[in-house]
């Protein structure tokens, strides 16, 4: 699975729309886009808030470990596929 098609998914299955996410990450609707298609990556910081955002939606707040490994997952997805990511878990 790419990054871009998990974030789709996500974002459909929770009803959360690219201007949403935007907003609740304080970036520009376009740069949610950019993800989406796979254009560009978020930072650890986006994608800490992302994963904030997506623990609070399917009520996983208080669950550290879950919210780490969503995180993990989500950075081993990207590493592997932009090369300049380094990804040492």
């Amino acid at each position: 699975m790419t990054f871009s098609f998990w974030l789709k998914t996500n974002l459909f299955q929770f009803g959360i729309t690219q201007r949403e996410l935007g907003k609740n990450l304080g970036l520009h609707e376009s740069t949610i886009s950019k993800w989406c298609i796979g254009e560009r990556y978020p930072t650890i910081k986006h994608l800490l808030m992302l994963a904030e955002l997506i623990a609070e939606r399917v009520d996983i707040r208080g669950w550290e470990a879950e919210k780490n490994a969503l995180i993990v997952e989500l950075v081993e997805m990207i590493a592997k596929e932009d090369a300049r990511v380094s990804c040492a878990v």
